[in-house]
């Protein structure tokens, strides 16, 4: 049987340790995730350098120059298929700076930024707090106190400390039931680890008719709340729509009003100019007799002083003074001309002399 050359098994073994569409190194990626991330691209890379080394000291090339730079090569080809596109265009001169597999790891980890150990201990304690035992999934109580020991373990070093925030964070996660449980049975005073086994051997850890209960209604009070969030939101909405229609009404009126004052106003100049400007209209056939002519009330008519129309002493009309007057009026009394016959100074005299 022959044996693969260090060549192919380089380039087998990148392959098969290369990352695949989930790309894991992001421009949002945080020093708390880059931890977990660096810690396993640094395990494809042990694993490949093991079996490609075998393969070298296999063949007795494991001083070979040129296979340690294909090598090389292969293991930032590892690295450099972990980085998010949006990552590679952002940094792509840097990264193709970066020829090695160590100089591309130490630019990414600038870049990321590493976790203190404050910043480990702080998210340690936030998640610790944080963490929730998976009931719809009938999580053993054993194994989620294993998982709250596991993410206190680098939160101190002090026993003491450690304990009590475990016993904290599983104590939170036990309803009033279980406790009220634990007290009946002398439970509720043995430590943590006990607790756990004992609940797990109860069967506490199964959904019950109540916890199923008490799930439906958290759920649906979630969805409540998430409703009446909505609503409140659209009704925000509507009240800052509905305002804003109010100014524009309150502008349109003010205008509209403004508008309306101009138009009376212009009309009012416009009577007024022409009542300065009147003058009474001729008569087309002055000779005719004006007795039986109706006389109406004009509101242009001159007035005296107790709003009675003034009589013309030439025509004989209403409305307009002597001076005014542009008739040229036939007494049918005396046949002369300037006067009419209701003024007639020579039917006044006859009939004075035939009262005498």
């Amino acid at each position: 049987m022959s044996k693969i050359h260090p060549i192919a098994c380089i380039q087998q073994a990148k392959q098969n340790f290369e990352y695949g569409s989930d790309k894991p190194i992001k421009t949002k990626v945080t020093p708390a995730n880059f931890t977990s991330i660096k810690s396993d691209i640094k395990n494809r890379i042990n694993q490949f350098d093991r079996l490609t080394k075998a393969s070298l000291v296999e063949h007795s090339l494991e001083t070979d120059s040129e296979l340690l730079g294909f090598q090389e090569i292969a293991k930032r080809d590892i690295l450099h298929s972990a980085i998010d596109p949006n990552f590679l265009h952002k940094y792509s001169d840097d990264i193709e700076f970066e020829k090695t597999f160590d100089g591309l790891l130490q630019f990414i980890c600038e870049i990321v930024g590493t976790q203190t150990e404050k910043q480990r201990i702080s998210e340690a304690k936030t998640k610790l707090q944080s963490l929730s035992r998976n009931i719809e999934d009938e999580e053993r109580f054993v194994r989620f106190l294993d998982k709250l020991k596991r993410i206190a373990q680098p939160i101190s070093t002090n026993a003491e400390i450690k304990q009590y925030l475990i016993n904290d964070a599983f104590n939170k996660n036990l309803n009033r039931s279980l406790r009220t449980f634990l007290q009946e049975h002398e439970k509720s005073e043995e430590s943590i680890e006990d607790i756990a086994a004992y609940l797990d051997r109860m069967q506490k850890y199964k959904h019950s008719h109540i916890n199923q209960i008490n799930i439906v209604a958290a759920k649906k009070m979630n969805e409540l709340c998430e409703q009446n969030q909505r609503l409140q939101t659209q009704n925000i909405s509507i009240t800052e729509k509905l305002d804003s229609l109010k100014q524009e009404m309150q502008q349109m009126i003010v205008a509209a009003v403004a508008q309306s004052t101009m138009e009376i106003n212009r009309i009012e100049t416009t009577e007024n100019q022409s009542t300065q400007n009147y003058q009474p209209e001729k008569r087309r056939n002055p000779n005719k007799d004006q007795r039986y002519h109706r006389q109406r009330f004009n509101p242009k008519w001159e007035v005296n002083k107790f709003g009675v129309p003034i009589t013309c002493n030439k025509c004989g009309w209403k409305g307009h003074q002597t001076k005014n007057c542009l008739g040229l009026i036939r007494c049918v009394n005396c046949s002369e001309q300037g006067h009419a016959i209701t003024i007639c100074p020579k039917l006044s005299k006859s009939v004075n002399s035939k009262n005498e």
